[in-house]
This record gives C-alpha cells, structure tokens and sequence, in this order.
C-alpha cells in the first residue's frame, strides 16, 4: 500500500459545515504506525454478517477475519491455510449471506492478482470453494437466489467471463454459460452486463430456469471508451448507467420493452479508483446521485425520478479530482474523493447542500479513508493516519453529541445522589460505595441503558454522614469513575 503524507484539501462552490466531529478508533489491529508500514494492510471490509460487522486485516504474519459487534468488541478468526501467501483484500460489497453462511471473494496472491471464493459460518475457518477447480478463475459478485450461490469468474484459457452457480446443499458447482458484472435479481431474472469487444457493452437478461440470457439494451463501441456500469432496483425499476464517448446518460427499465433514457449530462463518469469502486451511484430521498466527470472537474448530479429533472448538486472545481463512489448515511451521503493518493470521504447533505471532508481523528494530522459501511447506525471505515496506522474507525455525527462522561451530582448529598452517565453505546453499569478504611457500604447492579445521557438516582438515606469513595463499573470497560462523596 502506499503511504499517505499530506493531509486532503477539497475546495467546493458551496457552503461547508461548521461542526467538528471526528472519527474515533475502533480496532487497533497491530498498533504499526506510519514510519514502519511492514506487514499492515488495512482493514478491508466485506459485509454485516449475523448482526457483527466482518472485516479482514494483514497483520505482521497473516491475514485474520476480525468481527465487530455493536457494542464493538472485536473478535478475531484465523485462516486456516497451508500456504507461504495469505488472503489479502476484501473485496467491498463482494459479499452474500445464504442462511448462516457468508460468501465472499477475497485476493489471495497480490502480485499474481489471484482471487478466491471463501465460505465462512462465523465459527470455522474459512473454506476455499474453488481449492480444487484451476478452471474457474477471478471469482467475483456472488449473489444469493433461491438457495444457491451465483457468481461470475474468468476461463482461464478463453479469458471469457461466465456465471457459475455453486450449491451448498450438494457442494456442486455448475457453469451457467456467458456471464457478466454488476448482477442484480429483477423480476425473477438475473440482469448483467457484459463488454463484447468490437459491439460494446451489453446489459442481458438471464434466465436461470432455462439458463439462456436475452440482450435488453446494446452500447455500441467507440475509441472514446463505452460502458454499462451499475444495476440498482428503484421503485420497481431497474436503473442503470451509460456511458458513451463524453456523455454519460442514466436509463430505466420495467421489465419489459424497451428501456428509457431518464438523463443526459455531457460528461465522462467518473472513478477507477478500486478502493472507492463500488457502488457508483446511490439512491436517497427519491433522487439518484450520480458521480460526474467533466474534463478535469468532478461534480455530483441528482436526478429526481417523481419529476425527472436532473440538476448538478455538488462541485469539485479542480483539477484531477475523482469521486469514487456515494453511499447514504442517515440525512447525508457519503462520497468518495480521490486526488492524486490522497483519499478521503466526504460528507454530503443534499437538503441544505453543506458538505465537509472528514477531518482526521483528535491528536492526528494525515489521514486517509477507504470504504464506508454503515453498521449500527453509525460509520464505519478503514483508515490511515500517522498515530495508529491502517486500522479500523468510526464517525457518528449525532451519537457523538452524548458526551462520553460520567458525573456526581449533588455532591456532598444527603438523602441521594445522582451518577449522570453518557455514552454514545449502551452501558451495563453497577456502583459501590466504600467508607475511608475500605468497607463496602452499598452495592448494586444499576442495569442496562441505552446510548444517550442517563441520570441514575444512589439513596444515602441509611449511610452514615462521612467521607466516601463511590466507584462506578461498566461491564465491558472496568471502572469508569471513581470519586470522593461526601454524605452530609
């Protein structure tokens, strides 16, 4: 990976946030700091699997699965793989869940760009699928339908891509015939696209009943560059991109028919940062947000599918500036930006068109971040930054307004005292008090409370005026507060 050494500068034509949260630590996965990188690839992730975020990171030695849950406490999986290589990078969104089973690609050999099909309960170590198939090659994009597992993967003679279908009740893998990227279910078929050399791009149709595929929609080629990039279902509609030469165009298609060009913006689309790759465009609050490249500006398009007016929302006014990929996050979208190596996401609200660049995280000054994943109502991403390294962060612009503090008040008291408790997570909390030679003269287990700012009332009625130690315990912290008391 190449390191980061200048922090991200993004200049925009409207106004910018004023509020200053920033990303905290999550996971420290080996503490490698940014003057000695060896061995530490960035967490990269893979998807929300039985309620825990999963991840994977290289450490100094090998690559492990790490699991996330909401109270974040981190778990981690070893692979159990007979080789000098291990696993490298998750592939964001190149990820399905069958059951109680997650499915995922993931590279193998970074300089052969070997990829494989892994196989993970979230117990065992993970199980390569294709261990013993050298003629099924580059796995990607598995999807689940109808109990099976269907992805896509290169012919290592032809070099042609085609679908293949593995069922894990049987453990069969099956050739489907021709095949493509960006797979989406529609109305119970397969839709992908495929590059066809000298016809273009082309979006098909497949039917896995009858295994054969109908062409729904041709680009044809040109010098300039042609493609069909990104297949989402909104509003019972699949919507996908078109580029031809310069202009980028966004259509619609129900099913059947023919499809219907909904844009047209004269510019080339924009992005082939890997990091930032998927998904291209995003759907939020009855619009589609497109990334946008014109010449050597950037800009974000919101097309509003009830009205079908398209308008520039957000610029990017200079040069060499790349967007890479928009995400929802809560009111905002997230947006990945790109200048030169220098990456970073961007905080978007398209209602009062304020933005903001995430700022690094308290203490730090670089800062790099990679692939958002919403989880738990909160932000979650891989990060670089010259404290920690590459490891994993979180940014949550509403829970973070809960100061994460603990305080007693009145004190001194007399008949009760308050505990006032925030935390951005929910908190398992019990109190004692101990009179100066260390005697215990109330315990308890206060309960459970959920994330925000809690005022839990301690009766002092039967302890005696005096000086005391009261000491508050979270369950999966230890001691948090430990303070004097005086009970009047």
């Amino acid at each position: 990976m190449k390191t980061i050494f200048s922090t991200l500068l993004v200049c925009c034509t409207l106004h910018a946030y004023t509020q200053t949260f920033r990303p905290v630590l999550v996971a420290d996965i080996n503490a490698v700091k940014y003057d000695s990188m060896t061995g530490n690839a960035m967490p990269s992730f893979v998807a929300v699997f039985n309620d825990r975020l999963i991840f994977s990171a290289w450490d100094d030695t090998a690559t492990h699965l790490y699991a996330c849950d909401k109270q974040e406490r981190i778990t981690k999986y070893k692979y159990n793989i007979d080789s000098t290589n291990a696993p490298w990078y998750m592939h964001p969104h190149y990820a399905a869940q069958l059951g109680d089973t997650l499915y995922y690609t993931q590279d193998f050999d970074l300089l052969q760009e070997e990829r494989r099909l892994y196989a993970w309960n979230g117990i065992d170590s993970p199980r390569n699928l294709l261990a013993d198939r050298p003629d099924i090659e580059d796995p990607t994009e598995p999807l689940a339908i109808d109990g099976k597992i269907i992805f896509t993967a290169r012919n290592p003679t032809t070099w042609d891509y085609q679908l293949w279908q593995y069922t894990p009740a049987t453990g069969s893998l099956d050739n489907l015939g021709a095949g493509g990227y960006y797979k989406t279910w529609y109305k119970d078929k397969l839709y992908f696209t495929r590059p066809m050399g000298g016809t273009g791009d082309e979006l098909y149709a497949f039917d896995l009943a009858t295994r054969t595929a109908t062409l729904v929609f041709s680009v044809p080629p040109n010098p300039s560059g042609t493609g069909i990039y990104e297949l989402t279902v909104v509003n019972d509609k699949l919507f996908f991109v078109v580029k031809r030469a310069d202009i980028l165009q966004l259509y619609s298609y129900n099913g059947s028919g023919t499809a219907v060009q909904c844009t047209d913006i004269a510019g080339a689309f924009g992005s082939s940062y890997t990091l930032f790759r998927r998904p291209f465009f995003a759907h939020f609050n009855g619009s589609i947000y497109l990334p946008v490249q014109q010449g050597s500006t950037a800009s974000i398009w919101a097309y509003h599918i009830a009205t079908g007016a398209a308008k520039e929302v957000l610029t990017f006014p200079f040069d060499y500036t790349n967007i890479g990929g928009i995400i929802p996050y809560r009111d905002k979208l997230v947006i990945g930006i790109a200048q030169s190596y220098h990456y970073g996401l961007m905080l978007f609200a398209p209602q009062t068109g304020a933005y903001e660049v995430m700022p690094p995280p308290a203490g730090t000054q670089i800062f790099g971040s990679y692939n958002p994943t919403v989880f738990n109502d909160m932000l979650y991403f891989s990060a670089y930054d010259d404290v920690y390294g590459w490891e994993l962060f979180r940014y949550d612009d509403v829970k973070r307004n809960i100061p994460e503090e603990i305080t007693l008040y009145p004190n001194p008291a007399n008949t009760h005292t308050y505990i006032r408790t925030g935390s951005v997570k929910e908190q398992t909390l019990s109190a004692v008090i101990t009179d100066v030679a260390g005697r215990k003269v109330y315990g308890k287990l206060l309960g459970t409370y959920p994330a925000g700012t809690h005022d839990i009332e301690i009766p002092l009625q039967h302890v005696a005026a005096g000086m005391y130690i009261l000491s508050v315990f979270e369950k999966n912290k230890g001691k948090v507060l430990t303070t004097k008391l005086v009970k009047l």
